[in-house]
């Protein structure tokens, strides 16, 4: 009748809009996780070269007379002052990229991180009532079926962890690869402390949280079964 007809397209409506803020937030972690990786490649191109700066100057130090010479060292650290200062423009470009991503990932954070939280919730509410129900039914076609149902309530909500730490990872790999430049011997103190910024606002990981409460990990999702388990445990005894 119409009112069965009614409850079942609700139940897929339900469904659908789930699949499409689950596939959003996917594919926005995605996108951000490609983006940090290509900023840290533009940074690995950048301390390259940096690293060349002085096979350089030791080429034209031998335009400049004896290397003992008090001449040749201060030709050499203006020289190096000079190829390095030319990399500003450059570290400029990679300060906007990484100001952007960050921009763009607190306002996805601002936008997901409620409907995260819920589907936290939700699914370690389901989690333990589905394990519960596998334990003390009896029949075996309602238990295949609940387990059926953990299995994908389990694999959906691991895709959303593994794609948060992908994430994860990935802003991380921004503050490894400033290390990697050396910053601290460079001798242009305005390229030393364009790279120290890059350094200090990515030293703190990004990812998606519920709500703030908790990130979007591995981490979590190791938390979350054991919740379950836990939840399940209690209700037994």
């Amino acid at each position: 009748n119409f009112f069965n007809f009614w409850i079942i397209l609700n139940i897929d409506l339900t469904s659908a809009f789930a699949v499409l803020n689950e596939t959003l937030i996917y594919g926005s972690a995605i996108i951000l996780t490609v983006e940090f990786q290509r900023l840290k490649k533009s940074i690995f191109e950048l301390n390259e070269k940096l690293q060349e700066i002085p096979l350089k100057c030791k080429k034209m130090a031998i335009k400049f007379g004896p290397t003992t010479s008090l001449r040749h060292q201060i030709l050499i650290h203006q020289a190096t002052l000079q190829l390095q200062s030319q990399m500003k423009p450059e570290i400029n470009q990679i300060i906007d990229k990484h100001s952007k991503i960050l921009d763009i990932f607190d306002s996805l954070e601002e936008l997901y991180s409620p409907i995260l939280l819920v589907n936290f919730i939700c699914g370690l509410i389901a989690l333990s009532v589905e394990e519960f129900t596998t334990i003390v039914a009896e029949d075996m076609e309602v238990i295949m079926s609940v387990l059926l149902t953990a299995i994908l309530q389990t694999s959906s909500f691991f895709m959303q962890c593994y794609y948060c730490q992908q994430l994860k990872d990935a802003s991380l790999d921004i503050s490894d690869a400033i290390y990697d430049c050396k910053w601290e011997d460079i001798e242009d103190v305005k390229v030393k402390k364009h790279l120290l910024m890059i350094l200090m606002r990515s030293q703190k990981s990004k990812t998606l949280t519920c709500w703030k409460f908790a990130e979007n990990s591995f981490e979590l999702f190791g938390s979350v079964r054991i919740e379950a388990l836990m939840t399940l445990n209690l209700v037994l005894i």
